[in-house]
């Protein structure tokens, strides 16, 4: 790509960043898809939780092309992910998963995006969903549209490896919170959607990896992720008689998991 878009203005600066932990056998993956994108005004930040799994040899690779990368003990993946956010210093700033990566393309694509739609605050696409041998399992298909009242009764159709949003929006409702473990994107999404512009991209942009030991889809992890679902929903007034109702068949299940894998 030149410095410089079709107009003549220079790219705007795009921030990501990587958490990681124990994700060595993804993670080259991940960073290959980042710094392969081809786009000129870019910086990678990773930030490892102290892995011991031979993750760290594999940044130590390719740490001449990132702008920052450490590894040491944190408080989990949204702070992480925080510390990231805290260090970047790009008009348009992302994360992407140690298992997940980019398509080719996708960082011009949002740039130009984001260049054509001056008021739009925040962008998502479309993700494809693989297994372990890069078979697809679905495309992970969203509406046409942003709908707030969807994402706060309903559910979070928002892809998170396909999302992008601009600086001003995580210095005005700040970064994710980090008393959640599986949910923190989903709060984020619904914070951003209360008072800035959100837009949909017609483009495939990333592929989020399914695996047993991916967090989010690890059959152990489903009811908890569930259990924060409910309670961010009726956090943002999304449902008020049922929570209760959906709570005890949460914590139900939990049970009957524990008690089955004793």
């Amino acid at each position: 790509m030149h410095d410089t878009g079709p107009d003549g203005s220079f790219w705007p600066k795009i921030s990501i960043v990587t958490p990681s932990f124990n994700q060595g056998k993804f993670i080259e993956e991940t960073i290959r898809s980042v710094l392969l994108q081809g786009y000129p005004n870019m910086e990678y930040i990773i930030i490892d939780g102290g892995s011991t799994d031979g993750t760290i040899e594999i940044i130590k690779k390719y740490e001449k092309w990132l702008t920052y990368w450490v590894s040491e003990p944190d408080r989990g993946q949204s702070h992480a992910i925080n510390k990231g956010f805290n260090l970047s210093k790009g008009e348009i700033i992302a994360w992407i998963n140690s298992d997940d990566f980019y398509l080719q393309g996708t960082l011009k694509k949002i740039a130009e995006f984001f260049c054509k739609n001056a008021d739009t605050d925040m962008v998502f696409g479309e993700c494809h969903t693989i297994n372990e041998k890069y078979e697809m399992v679905k495309i992970r298909e969203v509406p046409n549209e942003f709908d707030l009242q969807r994402l706060i009764t309903s559910d979070c159709f928002i892809n998170q490896p396909s999302t992008f949003f601009r600086r001003r929006v995580i210095d005005d409702v700040g970064g994710l919170c980090e008393s959640l473990e599986f949910s923190m994107d989903y709060d984020l999404w619904i914070r951003i959607g209360l008072k800035y512009k959100v837009k949909r991209i017609d483009a495939d942009l990333s592929c989020f990896r399914q695996h047993p030991n991916a967090k989010t889809t690890c059959q152990s992890n489903n009811p908890l992720q569930y259990l924060e679902n409910l309670k961010i929903q009726k956090k943002y007034g999304g449902i008020k008689q049922k929570y209760e109702y959906y709570r005890h068949i949460v914590i139900v299940s939990i049970k009957s998991w524990v008690r089955a894998n004793k």
